[in-house]
């Protein structure tokens, strides 16, 4: 049972620090998309000044520096602050399944009338 609620302690130490990790990568995507969106629009007029037509730069615009490395910049800071998100859920995930565990003994102890703390 001991070793059960130390593994309990451990997953919410976890929890605690990737819901930390996320709050900072949550912050951490505005100024990337940002950089990005601006590059976009900047691009987009040059593009248009220089008469080409909007069907084609909507087309091209996504491939030519710096838009693409802002782009991929951006896709990056998403991608990791979504896989923390995904690994905060798993441990809450792990943290219900320990908790019911934990739950189950206790009360098949109380029923047994063995139970100490």
């Amino acid at each position: 049972m001991q070793a059960k609620r130390d593994e309990l302690a451990s997953l919410r130490n976890n929890l605690t620090l990737k819901t930390n990790e996320y709050g900072k990568l949550v912050l951490d995507v505005p100024p990337f998309e940002r950089a990005y969106q601006e590059a976009m629009a900047t691009e987009v007029f040059r593009m248009r000044a220089d008469g080409i037509p909007i069907g084609v730069i909507d087309k091209t615009i996504r491939g030519k520096k710096p838009v693409s490395d802002l782009r991929f910049d951006r896709d990056l800071k998403r991608a990791m602050r979504d896989a923390c998100k995904e690994s905060i859920k798993a441990i809450q995930s792990s943290i219900n399944a320990l908790q019911t565990e934990i739950n189950s003994e206790i009360k098949e102890h109380e029923l047994a009338g063995s139970w100490q703390v």
